[in-house]
This record gives structure tokens, C-alpha cells and sequence, in this order.
């Protein structure tokens, strides 16, 4: 093979290794928690959407537990009685850290042990829910908002190399 690129010049690629999913992984193998970064979407009620490792049936555990962490923070913390409610944007636990973004009927987590910053973090998750609303558009939305437990994995089916990118 011949190499465009003088050897040892000091240039880095551009370009990405493949994208392994890991889809016999699920939030009960070890494997899954040793990922140095995880994205997953859900619903408000805890339905799985989307992860960047694992298949999301395999991890309705976990996505139901950061919805009981993300609607208890909102009861406890958050229900101030203002105008503008808040809610949870970031933990710490551990090594790893936890960054929250709430955009419409969906949750966005990014979980991360590789020293990112929340913003950067966020930034992250403001493009997957971007790449997300761009396949189904925004009328997914409002399908959410009026039927919570609509199941859009489907809808998604095909597309994990363009939310991933």
C-alpha cells in the first residue's frame, strides 16, 4: 500500500476507527460499564430511544433508573414554585460524570469517565438530540408529548451511524 503521508510527520488522522455498537451488551454485563463514554436517550417515562453502546432493550434498567433520579431530583430540588423550573443537569458519581439534557419529552445522558467537561458533554448531547430530531423531524415531538410510552426505537432503526458521528 502506498502512503501519501511522509512517515513521521507529525500529522494525526481525521479519520475515525469503525463504530462498534456492542450489541450483545446490556447494563448486566461488565463489558458495557467498562466504555469510557455513554450516550442514551430516553423518554420521560423511562422508554429507552437510543445508546451508543448496547442494545437499548438490554438496558431498561438503567435508563429507568436515571428517569427515577432525574423526576426525583425535579420533585425534590426543583419545584420552586418559579416561573422558569429547573432541572438536573449534571452529577458526579464516582469517576464518572453524569451530564443531563432535557429537550422536549426526551432525556438526554451523557455518562463519562475520560475527563470531559459537562460542557463539552452537553455540547455532545445537543448534537445527538440535533441528528435525532433531523431524522424524525420535530413532529416526534409532539407524538411524545400526547403519547409518553410511544416506543420511537423503530423509528431510529438503521440510523446509528448518523447519530453517532
Amino acid at each position: 500500500a502506498i502512503s501519501l503521508a511522509p512517515e513521521n510527520d507529525g500529522c494525526h488522522r481525521i479519520w475515525r476507527r469503525p463504530y462498534k455498537k456492542c450489541r450483545e451488551e446490556t447494563d448486566e454485563t461488565k463489558s458495557w460499564y467498562e466504555h469510557r463514554r455513554h450516550v442514551i436517550v430516553f423518554t420521560y417515562s423511562g422508554k429507552p430511544v437510543y445508546s451508543r453502546y448496547g442494545e437499548e432493550d438490554g438496558l431498561s434498567g438503567t435508563t429507568g433508573a436515571l428517569s427515577a433520579i432525574v423526576s426525583k431530583f425535579a420533585s425534590f430540588f426543583f419545584s420552586n414554585g418559579s416561573a422558569t423550573p429547573d432541572c438536573l443537569r449534571y452529577m458526579l458519581a464516582g469517576e464518572r460524570v453524569f451530564a443531563f439534557l432535557e429537550k422536549g419529552p426526551l432525556w438526554l445522558v451523557c455518562i463519562s469517565c475520560c475527563g470531559d467537561t459537562v460542557a463539552d458533554m452537553v455540547s455532545l448531547l445537543e448534537r445527538v438530540h440535533m441528528q435525532i430530531i433531523t431524522i424524525l423531524t420535530a413532529g416526534i415531538e409532539r407524538t411524545l408529548v400526547s403519547r409518553p410510552g410511544y416506543d420511537m426505537r423503530g423509528l431510529l432503526g438503521g440510523t446509528e451511524v448518523v447519530v453517532n458521528s
